[in-house]
């Protein structure tokens, strides 16, 4: 009789409340990173118009756009059902007006053959061979040397009259005063491993190393002097990319570093430190 008034007692218990989705807050232009349990990681994750897939660790590293709309966003599955939301916090950009300089013309057609080779690009972590690439941690920096930031990620440039800016998705890195680097530049390297996806000559960005490390992760290193890699080849963290020079459209030395996370261009130094402090190291990176 106790055991089934006991019986009786569980039956009637009210069922679980749902687990309230956890709230991630970053801002416009960097990342979120997502920690989700094993089963909705079984789904493609959508947040902010793009698809992720998490990472072994359960994690999902989700890029936010520079114009992303401040407020509450979702991070769903497949079904629709809501697992985390991300608070995002607007930037205020910063913006400089420069002189129309002349512009030199591409040979007809360059500028779109560019584009899709950039385009290719950047949907390499798509191919099935490299779906099981995973970003390893901690990541280290595009130069080794010591540098200044001579154009943060995100700023607004309005060429002559424009009313419309020209936002900048990369970040500027030159040497610590100018001129430091016009005799001995410094060597690019890679920020982790991963595989060379473009080492190519583009009109605007110069010469051009695009690298695939994983989890939707890219890096794009521009106005390079001379390319040390090849397309295809896989690169070792800190692993040299070419000799930091100015082709393409440049005003000087420097590098344009980007970093692209689902498609999405995110401030690349600032990603990195938020990765490096989120994600514990891999166990390929420890001695």
């Amino acid at each position: 009789m106790l055991a089934l008034l006991l019986a009786a007692q569980v039956a009637i218990l009210p069922p679980e409340p749902p687990r309230t989705p956890a709230r991630y807050t970053t801002r416009q232009g960097q990342i979120a990173v997502i920690r989700l349990d094993a089963a909705t990681c079984a789904n493609p994750i959508h947040a902010l118009e793009e698809l992720y897939q998490c990472r072994p660790d359960n994690t999902v590293i989700i890029g936010v756009p520079a114009d992303a709309e401040p407020g509450t966003h979702d991070v769903t599955t497949g079904d629709c059902q809501t697992v985390a939301h991300i608070e995002v916090v607007q930037t205020h950009w910063p913006s400089q007006r420069l002189p129309r300089g002349k512009v030199r013309q591409a040979p007809r057609g360059r500028l779109k053959a560019d584009e899709r080779a950039k385009h290719s690009a950047y949907q390499a972590g798509e191919d099935q061979c490299l779906t099981g690439y995973h970003l390893q941690i901690p990541l280290g920096q595009p130069i080794t040397e010591p540098y200044r930031v001579t154009t943060p990620f995100g700023l607004n440039r309005f060429y002559g009259r424009t009313t419309k800016p020209d936002q900048h998705i990369g970040v500027d890195l030159a040497g610590p005063e100018p001129g430091d680097w016009a005799v001995h530049p410094p060597q690019a390297k890679s920020v982790g491993p991963g595989i060379v996806v473009l080492a190519h000559e583009l009109w605007r960005e110069g010469k051009t190393v695009i690298i695939y490390h994983g989890d939707g992760v890219y890096t794009a290193y521009c106005h390079l002097g001379a390319i040390a890699v090849k397309q295809g080849e896989h690169v070792a963290k800190g692993e040299p990319l070419g000799v930091v020079s100015n082709s393409g459209f440049s005003r000087g030395t420097n590098l344009h570093f980007v970093m692209r996370v689902g498609g999405v261009p995110v401030d690349g130094p600032e990603s990195i430190e938020i990765l490096n402090n989120t994600i514990p190291p891999s166990p390929e990176s420890q001695p």
